[in-house]
């Protein structure tokens, strides 16, 4: 299997993850998983999650399970593209 094709079925993945995360009534990282996330991932998370700069999201621990899984599928599906 070609890194193309695992890069699809794993941002598949993470999409109906996060649809099932979403519905859940906390949506918390646990803290192991949020000291693993760089500023930089945040960053970039805020243009792809945010309509406006000034929203919310400003260190990891203001993202949710569910947002950071459709935020990293999105970057899977970039990767694929490459």
């Amino acid at each position: 299997m070609d890194n193309k094709a695992i890069y699809l079925l794993a941002a598949k993945m993470l999409d109906m993850a996060s649809d099932e995360f979403s519905n859940h009534g906390c949506n918390d990282l646990p803290k192991k998983i949020v000291k693993m996330i760089p500023q930089e991932v945040v960053d970039d998370a805020r243009k792809f999650l945010c309509d406006d700069e000034d929203e919310w999201l400003e260190d990891a621990s203001d993202l949710c399970d569910w947002t950071l899984m459709d935020y990293l599928a999105h970057k899977l599906k970039e990767l694929a593209n490459e």
